[in-house]
């Protein structure tokens, strides 16, 4: 036990000196040891460091750890980071953590960040997230974005969401989207409420 406090103490200690690459290592064994001491100061070097690179290994690890801490500075960083690797890497650091008050900022991201990739993980952290999600922004989604892989998310996401306005965009996807595998998932999520509708 004492050994490993000493380990952390070293990585810590590393973290705030080391070179570009020492700290980028430093990051990534973090991540992997899951300790909760590290969050404070991981936080503090993705608001300082100027290097992206640095600030997706940041997010990374933020989410292999887990720890609710890092949620609000995740969400500063899904929602203004300049760089799109760090926005995807916090969408998918959230989904990891699983908190219930990141779900606005990743129906945000969702529905108006440029890069598709950001996109993605944003719809896959918010299936991810536990509780119920609003379904008209995700209907939106799923009739008007231009990437399939987002759309067809989407639908799985609005297949567990038990609102019935989610049957019509369900249903039209079924019939109208372009792609066959949004087409199938719609049809195996509209089988999802056949027992809903029933009630």
């Amino acid at each position: 036990m004492e050994k490993e406090q000493m380990k952390i103490e070293r990585l810590l200690e590393d973290l705030e000196r080391g070179d570009y690459f020492v700290r980028r290592y430093v990051i990534k064994r973090l991540g992997e040891i899951k300790d909760t001491r590290a969050v404070g100061p991981l936080v503090i070097l993705l608001i300082k460091d100027v290097r992206w690179t640095v600030r997706y290994d940041i997010v990374g690890a933020l989410g292999k750890i887990g720890d609710v801490r890092a949620v609000k500075p995740l969400i500063v960083a899904l929602r203004k980071d300049q760089s799109a690797f760090v926005r995807r890497y916090a969408a998918e650091a959230l989904g990891k953590i699983g908190d219930e008050k990141a779900v606005e900022a990743l129906i945000v991201a969702l529905r108006e960040d440029e890069s598709v990739f950001v996109r993605r993980y944003a719809i896959k952290a918010l299936g991810e997230i536990k509780g119920e999600r609003p379904a008209m922004p995700l209907i939106g989604v799923l009739r008007k974005d231009k990437d399939w892989v987002v759309r067809y998310r989407t639908a799985m996401v609005l297949g567990n969401t038990k609102d019935k306005r989610s049957v019509r965009a369900l249903s039209v996807a079924f019939h109208e989207d372009k792609h066959s595998v949004v087409r199938r998932c719609a049809i195996k999520a509209l089988g999802g409420y056949q027992l809903i509708l029933l009630k």
